[in-house]
């Protein structure tokens, strides 16, 4: 895992031992809900090979997410496809916010249209779930700075996490 100060924490464990796996799995737990927290980090990456629990852990913090509004109003929650293109994710996005995107529109006037959308919105949490690639996030229609909402994101790529400034 890795936050917008630098630091990297890798999902998952090679311990054989249930003991140990479960310990770091609570550890991650905290880790990542202290930067649910933390106003200063908006990006949230976690990394690591596949089976190693990231989307698991990301399915129990989404959980509760959604028990506590405190935290966050909206919480959207994507499985990006494998080589997706920006209109897909697009879509993707705007599904989940109920905004129907035209596709008579180009990817800027879909951008547009989400960035308002999301902006409308006070504290929002959007989990990016097996991100392969790397993306700008304007290019999609994620407004940054993210004043007050947070972008998480599992991918296998630790290249992935720093290219998104997560």
């Amino acid at each position: 895992m890795e936050n917008s100060s630098g630091r990297l924490v890798q999902s998952g464990t090679s311990a054989s031992s249930t003991k140990l796996v479960g310990r770091a799995f609570e550890q991650n737990m905290k880790v990542i809900r202290s930067w649910l927290m933390d106003d200063e980090i908006s990006t949230i990456g976690i990394y690591g090979m596949g089976g190693v629990g990231k989307t698991t852990l990301l399915q129990h913090i989404c959980n509760e997410l959604l028990e506590r509004q405190d935290i966050s109003r909206s919480v959207y929650w994507v499985n990006v496809p494998q080589g997706f293109k920006i209109e897909e994710l697009q879509d993707l996005i705007a599904k989940y916010l109920h905004l129907d995107l035209s596709s008579k529109d180009d990817d800027l006037s879909k951008a547009v249209k989400l960035a308002k959308e999301l902006a409308k919105k006070q504290k929002w949490i959007l989990i990016l779930d097996d991100l392969w690639n790397s993306f700008e996030p304007q290019e999609i229609g994620i407004p940054i700075p993210l004043e007050g909402s947070k972008l998480i994101m599992t991918t296998r790529s630790e290249m992935v996490c720093r290219q998104m400034n997560s």
